[in-house]
């Protein structure tokens, strides 16, 4: 059986960061993260085309999810998986190895990220805006 990583094409997802969500008091308390030196984040992902048979192509995508790392683990047990840049051209090149391309899916290191609270109102699907990744509570002067 052919492996998933084969069957789709990889990319690089930019992302000025995530969410996670701990349980706090019986709520979900989102969380921000995003990179500690202000940069965008490069999230492995896959891509493929479905077509229909009467259909006009669809193009969809998804980013992967591995262990969190230490700094995200207390929040999560899983986040996505972030590549450095010495690392896109590896996981970009079909004609790599799987087992070379495999060993690129581990957290990465926690100094590459920083986080905090954020307001619940990031699970109003409707909700936009800066004020979505603003820290609040304890974190309001990070």
């Amino acid at each position: 059986m052919d492996s998933p990583l084969r069957r789709s094409s990889h990319c690089l997802v930019p992302a000025s960061g995530f969410y996670e969500w701990r349980e706090e008091g019986g709520d979900k308390q989102p969380w921000y993260f995003s990179a500690a030196d202000g940069q965008e984040l490069a999230l492995a992902g896959l891509w493929e085309e479905w077509r229909g048979p009467d259909a006009p192509p669809l193009l969809s995508c998804t980013i992967l999810v591995g262990t969190a790392n230490d700094l995200v683990a207390p929040i999560h047990d899983r986040m996505a998986v972030i590549l450095g840049a010495d690392d896109y051209a590896t996981w970009l090149d079909p004609a790599r190895p799987l087992e070379t391309i495999a060993t690129l899916l581990h957290p990465c290191p926690s100094k590459w990220l920083r986080g905090w609270r954020v307001s619940r109102a990031v699970n109003v699907a409707r909700a936009e805006g800066a004020a979505l990744i603003a820290p609040v509570g304890d974190d309001a002067g990070a």
